[in-house]
């Protein structure tokens, strides 16, 4: 049985449409990536990118366990982790709290996808928590700070 809410097995052999909010919820991510790009900020640029890639195809296939899923797992641990050692180079303190703020949503809404009695509020809240409000993590540290690597011409 699919982890996430299903109605039946039956649904976790299909695939979600292109247009479900668990898929189009990723938009912003793409937002992130391009404005990274520009900021040459190609380091998180790069992270999203795989974060995105592997999230979608897991998303997709109605989060069944599978390599896409461990993938995922890891790439999103990765960004994680790289906001965090960002939020420390917060460069003054209203970054910091504002990057602090979107972390706490991030970390709560992780935990809250793992206890049953709120489950039934998966398919509105993961998309927001874990999609819309990291890709705007992504946007703020790419906005005002610096990467931890840069490429030399």
């Amino acid at each position: 049985m699919c982890p996430a809410v299903v109605v039946s097995d039956a649904a976790c052999n299909r695939q979600r449409t292109w247009l479900d909010f668990q898929i189009t919820s990723h938009i912003p991510f793409s937002i992130s990536i391009a404005y990274s790009v520009y900021m040459r900020f190609y380091e998180l640029a790069l992270l999203t990118t795989l974060v995105v890639a592997c999230s979608v195809q897991y998303h997709r296939n109605r989060e069944r366990v599978c390599v896409a899923a461990y993938m995922d797992n890891v790439t999103a641990s990765l960004l994680t982790l790289y906001g965090v050692c960002q939020l420390i180079a917060s460069p003054n303190t209203t970054i910091l709290l504002m990057n602090m703020l979107l972390a706490l949503v991030t970390v709560c809404t992780y935990v809250l996808s793992f206890i049953d009695r709120y489950r039934h509020l998966y398919p509105v809240v993961h998309p927001i928590g874990m999609h819309v409000v990291p890709a705007l993590w992504c946007i703020n540290v790419a906005a005002f700070q610096h990467p931890f690597f840069t490429l030399r011409s």
